[in-house]
């Protein structure tokens, strides 16, 4: 409806621009559930036969299986210094409840004299005579650390013996 020209009617958009921007509003909700759904707490990416792995149900287990994989040469004395040491993390973790497989040495060794120094360790948990066997993993720990890091080629098999003997202690 022109009056005497002023007026004009709407432009008309093609309707590709309709399609084009709810495409483009879909995209960014598949982007953000897709993001949300890969980055949720409590997923495992590792599906390994690592000790620390659901199959394994104790500690004692664990290093027997891990002891029996490097005795038949699967894990040269590298792999198996850093799957002990998850494990025995794992265990420290467990105990203390705190985060022992993201934290150096150092921070480790830290963390646990404050935990075994507060009062009533291990009581809050229910794991008071466990917190006696921290101690113990923490120097098993130590033992196989540089070897963790090592080359292959350099990681020492007797800290590895030496280590798993600790761990056994714990695990009697």
């Amino acid at each position: 409806m022109l009056a005497g020209g002023e007026l004009r009617p709407p432009a008309d958009y093609d309707e590709r621009w309709l399609w084009g921007a709810a495409l483009a509003v879909a995209a960014v909700v598949v982007y953000y559930v897709v993001v949300l759904w890969l980055t949720r707490s409590g997923r495992r990416t590792d599906t390994d036969d690592s000790p620390t792995s659901a199959g394994h149900l104790s500690l004692a287990g664990d290093l027997d299986a891990l002891e029996a994989a490097f005795k038949r040469g699967s894990l040269n004395a590298r792999e198996a210094s850093q799957r002990l040491s998850r494990r025995l993390r794992a265990q420290i973790g467990h105990i203390t409840d705190v985060p022992a497989e993201t934290m150096t040495l150092a921070q480790l060794r830290l963390v646990v004299a404050q935990k075994a120094a507060a009062p009533g360790a291990g009581a809050a948990n229910g794991t008071g005579g466990a917190m006696s066997q921290v101690p113990v993993l923490v120097a098993a720990i130590e033992m196989i650390y540089p070897a963790a890091f090592a080359p292959a080629a350099e990681a020492d098999e007797q800290r590895f013996v030496g280590a798993m003997r600790l761990a056994r202690q714990v695990s009697a």
